[in-house]
C-alpha cells in the first residue's frame, strides 16, 4: 500500500486528489494551516489522516514526511487578488447566464487594485506561495529521507499550462519553482502538473462550470485558439494523472494538458 501526504489536501484540487488516492486503497495525508477535514458526508473523508501544519514550518508535519511514499504540493494562487477565489467558487443557481459570470470576472479584476503590498504575508505572494513554500517542503523531503529508500522520492508540483493567458509574474513563479526542484534529482522524482482551467465535474452548481461553458462556446468560435484561452479539465482528471504518474516508475518532469485527458 502507497502513503502519500497532499499538502492542501483540503482545497479545491487537493481534496479530489485526497479523494482518488482514498479509492486506490492508499493511505493519505491532509496537511494544511487548519488542519480540518472537508465539509462532506462522504465516507472517503474519514478515511483521510487531517494533519494541521504550517509548510514553512517542517517541524509541524516532519513526521508525516518520515512515513509518505509521495508528496503533492497542491497549494498557490492565480492572482494575488483574493477576490478571485470568492467569485470562482461561488454556488450558482443552476441555471445562471455566463455572461453574468463573465461581467462579474471582469468587475473583479478590473475594478480592484489587487492587495495592498502593506498588507502582504507570505501566504498570499506568488513567491511565498507558489515558489517557496515548494521549495521549503522539498527540502524537507530531501533531509528526511531514509538511507535506506532505495529510489528517488516522487514530488508532485502543480505547476501550469504555460500557454494559457495567466499573469506573467505567477507563470514566473511557476517556472522559477520547476527548475529549482528539477535540479533537486536524484533525491527528488519531481513531477510537474500542467493543468488548465479546473472545474469540479461532480459539482455543475459552481461558478467555475459557467467559466467553463464560457470557454467551450469560445472555443467553437475560435477553433484554432487564436485568442488563447486556456483549455479546461476537470480536477478528477487531474488527480488520475497525479497518482498515475506517481506510480509510474522512473516519469520525470512535466504533465501536460494532453497527458491529462
Amino acid at each position: 500500500m502507497k502513503s502519500i501526504s497532499v499538502f492542501g489536501g483540503n482545497g479545491f484540487l487537493g481534496r479530489a486528489i485526497c479523494k482518488e488516492a482514498i479509492q486506490r486503497g492508499w493511505t493519505v495525508n491532509s496537511v494544511s494551516r487548519s488542519g480540518k477535514p472537508v465539509q462532506s458526508n462522504e465516507p472517503w473523508v474519514e478515511k483521510v489522516n487531517w494533519v494541521k501544519g504550517d509548510v514553512f514550518q517542517p517541524k509541524t508535519y516532519e513526521s508525516v514526511l518520515k512515513t509518505s511514499d509521495a508528496v503533492v504540493h497542491s497549494l498557490g494562487l492565480i492572482w494575488e487578488n483574493q477576490d478571485y477565489k470568492k467569485l470562482i467558487n461561488l454556488e450558482s443557481s443552476g441555471a445562471s447566464n455566463p455572461l453574468k459570470t463573465l461581467a462579474q470576472a471582469f468587475q473583479v479584476f478590473t475594478s480592484s487594485k489587487g492587495s495592498n503590498p502593506m498588507e502582504k504575508e507570505v501566504f498570499n505572494t506568488y513567491d511565498g506561495l507558489n515558489h517557496q513554500s515548494a521549495i521549503v517542503l522539498a527540502e524537507a523531503v530531501a533531509e528526511n529521507l531514509s538511507d535506506e529508500w532505495p529510489k528517488s522520492f516522487p514530488f508532485v508540483y502543480i505547476s501550469a499550462d504555460f500557454k494559457s493567458p495567466s499573469p506573467a509574474e505567477y507563470l514566473k513563479s511557476k517556472q522559477i519553482t520547476e527548475i529549482e526542484l528539477y535540479e533537486m534529482q536524484p533525491q527528488l522524482r519531481p513531477i510537474f502538473m500542467r493543468p488548465g482551467f479546473m472545474y469540479d465535474e461532480n459539482n455543475p452548481r459552481n461558478m467555475r462550470h459557467d467559466v467553463k461553458k464560457i470557454l467551450e462556446l469560445i472555443g467553437k468560435i475560435d477553433t484554432k485558439n487564436l485568442i488563447g484561452l486556456p483549455q479546461t479539465v476537470s480536477i478528477q482528471k487531474v488527480a488520475r494523472s497525479i497518482l498515475d504518474h506517481v506510480a509510474e516508475q522512473g516519469f520525470v518532469g512535466p504533465v501536460n494538458m494532453d497527458q491529462m485527458q
